[in-house]
């Protein structure tokens, strides 16, 4: 399944092997792997990016970013492509499968797999992620999801065009070679109507990211100033206490909530998923079935603000796993 930014990535239909690179504004570049084009066929040459084995570390915060496919769908069940297509529903089992991941990850429980509040959120346009969102809101945790989200057109699945809506046993007999690269996750050589699904879903995922971050970094801004303007408005003294012109003293005050890491959700689809959660790290569409989504699985990507890739990240559902570089 499945505010463009500036790119200067050059396709090359040829066979040929460009010196371009893909960069958005926030200086995200995809690792490519070497041109592997065939007779008749397009063949898209990317750059290697150096920038992810030299970056040095960052000052800047950490930001949290989650991940999470929607549950199961009818077609999913009946073996139909969906592709961004709107037409497929949440069964009865991927209703359950969003209650599930809701109380594992989001009850804002500290120590639970997530244990964090939200300060965005953003789905899919398709009613499959939609629902999903709304089970995970109804069985959340008291604020731990911002109250509304945002409905982002690029998080929809990949675009399958007239492959959607069929069974996928016909389309292996009718279409056995691009069928066949689909499955073995052979990217480039998925080819439909003359188009390749996989690598445009993995460009459609810079772009995401592109909006998410300056959503977060404007947002950042945002609580910055107005943690100066606080400071200012009530100078504290050296030790802590408050100032002359505080209001008394500090007994009482809540203490902060124990994770005070700004995190974003996203919840979209399977092969949108691994763009996202591989372009985050500068892997491009030759990675693509290395880190599958199941349904409702959840990946959380740690990237500092100003940092071109992504440091760390993690499975949080169905199968925990410990944080790590890609």
């Amino acid at each position: 399944e499945s505010v463009s930014p500036s790119q200067s990535a050059v396709r090359a239909h040829d066979g040929t092997t460009t010196g371009a690179t893909m960069k958005t504004a926030f200086g995200l570049v995809l690792l490519a792997a070497p041109s592997i084009g065939r007779a008749g066929r397009p063949s898209f040459a990317r750059a290697l990016a150096t920038a992810a084995t030299s970056r040095s570390p960052s000052p800047s915060p950490p930001h949290r970013y989650y991940i999470l496919r929607h549950g199961e769908t009818d077609a999913n069940a009946s073996g139909r492509i969906q592709g961004s297509s709107d037409a497929s529903r949440l069964t009865e089992r991927g209703r359950a499968q969003a209650a599930e991941v809701a109380a594992a990850a989001f009850s804002g429980v500290v120590g639970g797999a997530v244990g964090t509040v939200f300060s965005a959120a953003y789905v899919s346009p398709l009613t499959r992620a939609r629902e999903t969102l709304s089970v995970v809101r109804e069985l959340a945790g008291p604020g731990v999801l911002p109250p509304a989200e945002r409905v982002l057109t690029d998080l929809r699945e990949i675009d399958f065009y007239g492959w959607e809506g069929r069974d996928k046993a016909d389309l292996m007999a009718e279409f056995p070679d691009s069928y066949r690269a689909w499955k073995v996750g052979d990217s480039r050589n998925v080819v439909v109507e003359g188009r390749l699904p996989v690598v445009e879903v993995w460009e459609r995922a810079a772009s995401v990211w592109e909006v998410v971050r300056a959503d977060a970094a404007a947002a950042a801004a945002r609580t910055s100033a107005s943690a100066s303007t606080s400071a200012e408005n009530h100078p504290r003294a050296v030790d802590g206490s408050p100032g002359a012109d505080g209001d008394g003293g500090g007994e009482g005050t809540p203490p902060p909530p124990p994770d005070t890491t700004p995190s974003t959700l996203l919840v979209c689809h399977g092969t949108l998923g691994q763009a996202l959660l591989c372009a985050a790290f500068g892997r491009d569409e030759t990675h693509f079935r290395l880190y599958e989504f199941p349904n409702c699985g959840l990946a959380e990507i740690v990237w500092h603000g100003d940092e071109k890739l992504a440091r760390s990240w993690r499975w949080h559902h169905p199968t925990p796993s410990e944080l790590s570089s890609m």
